[in-house]
């Protein structure tokens, strides 16, 4: 699995889901160790041992826990995950691996992780824990995991909600996401877990990203 640079410091990793649907997850550099997002397969163990050594792993939501054990024993690093989705039942592809031994709760203990500039905004509906990431840094770094997914690769780039039928309560995760975009924090990357992210743009192009996505259809 290669790496991709998205800018000082950050590497997005690319899976591909089902329909062409790139996925990403992400690992920020932090001096003498890293910070992983989203990270959800064992196969990225590897190219992650070629970074300074992980020391977090964060997840947006329960749909990307998956081998979030065997990455917790490579590099002895703490999960973070919102506690609805740590203690929900495992489906689809995680629905026969194990969980991580401990999971740590971002909400519970925010000082630990701002002092590394990232704060979790919670956004339920695409599951009851659902949240972004924020990370101040290079002008803001917003990890929107599924509550806000990206385009296909080849198409202007963009935001869009998630299909309904991903969602736990998909009239919940539009009406969170709605609310919470005019106060997200300026940031000039939207990194999603589908779709492709959005990377070294201005503030008011991600501005205007949202207010579209805001916008009546």
């Amino acid at each position: 699995m290669t790496g991709i640079e998205l800018g000082p410091g950050v590497v997005a990793f690319r899976g591909i889901l089902e329909a062409g649907t790139p996925t990403h997850s992400y690992a920020i550099m932090c001096g003498d160790f890293s910070v992983l997002v989203d990270v959800r397969d064992e196969s990225a163990i590897p190219a992650l041992r070629e970074l300074p050594r992980p020391r977090h792993l964060l997840l947006t939501h329960r749909h990307v826990r998956k081998h979030e054990r065997a990455i917790q024993h490579a590099f002895g690093l703490d999960v973070w995950l919102h506690a609805a989705d740590a203690s929900a039942p495992r489906r689809g592809p995680a629905e026969h691996t194990p969980h991580a031994e401990t999971y740590r709760d971002p909400y519970a203990e925010p000082q630990v992780l701002a002092a590394l500039g990232f704060t979790f905004l919670h956004v339920p509906g695409h599951t009851p824990g659902c949240s972004f990431v924020m990370l101040d840094r290079d002008g803001g770094m917003l990890f929107t995991g599924d509550a806000v997914v990206g385009v296909k690769p080849g198409q202007p780039a963009g935001i869009e909600l998630p299909p309904d039928w991903t969602c736990d309560d998909a009239a919940a995760s539009r009406s969170a996401v709605l609310a919470i975009a005019p106060s997200l924090p300026p940031h000039r990357a939207i990194l999603p877990s589908h779709g492709e992210p959005i990377a070294n743009a201005t503030v008011a192009f991600t501005r205007g990203l949202w207010e579209g996505l805001r916008a009546p259809s």
